[in-house]
């Protein structure tokens, strides 16, 4: 009777971890599935996500960003973080109001430079972090697709129903673009560059120049 006591409790142990483990499972779901929805808490975005089943801080692992498998893709490359707000080397986060005393911003703005690191990449992500992980809805991190160089946001993170100010935001992109022949970046749709465009250029300014040339003749 003991043996068959201490096998059903182990079994009990096994099969409630086992589920644990695959409630844990990192994942990305549409904010659409939430209350309240968040979606358009960042303007010019395309898509909006929560992310559960991470450590609360995706920013310190890119590994575990993509087991989200993130707008459908695990390919995604760490651009850096701004804490809590400032300018980074591809992107800044403004802080407007704040978190009563705290340095935690409840609003800003966002922008996303063109440089040469951005111009690698085809689509970006922007995840905003709670400055408190625990008892934070609909989680402690939600991410959003922006479709444009620069918007507004506003604190998508709620603890009893307020809003929490923002820990970091980090800088996510994919999409691998050749600047020699592609137009990309941020808030740019990949756009092939003519094959003999750059044949043109040097045409147009041989042509100019010639005729400066004559002008001093």
């Amino acid at each position: 009777m003991l043996k068959t006591t201490l096998a059903a409790v182990a079994f009990g142990a096994v099969t409630f971890f086992a589920g644990t483990a695959a409630m844990a499972a990192p994942a990305a779901t549409s904010c659409s599935s939430f209350s309240p929805d968040v979606t358009d808490y960042v303007t010019n975005t395309s898509a909006c996500f929560v992310l559960t089943g991470t450590d609360g801080n995706v920013s310190n692992d890119i590994n575990e960003f993509n087991a989200t498998n993130f707008d459908g893709h695990a390919d995604w490359v760490d651009l850096g973080k701004v804490d809590p707000y400032g300018t980074g080397s591809n992107f800044k986060i403004t802080g407007d109001t704040f978190s009563g005393t705290s340095n935690n911003p409840l609003t800003g703005s966002w922008e996303v430079f063109s440089n040469a690191v951005t111009q690698m990449y085809s689509e970006f992500v922007l995840v905003f972090k709670a400055g408190q992980d625990r008892n934070t809805d609909p989680s402690a991190q939600v991410g959003y697709v922006i479709d444009g160089a620069s918007g507004e946001w506003k604190s998508m993170l709620f603890g009893n129903t307020n809003p929490r100010g923002i820990s970091h935001v980090s800088l996510y992109g994919r999409g691998s673009c050749d600047p020699t022949t592609e137009i990309c970046g941020p808030g740019v749709n990949v756009v092939p560059v003519p094959a003999g465009l750059p044949l043109l250029l040097s045409a147009l300014g041989l042509g100019v120049a010639v005729r400066r040339f004559k002008k001093r003749a």
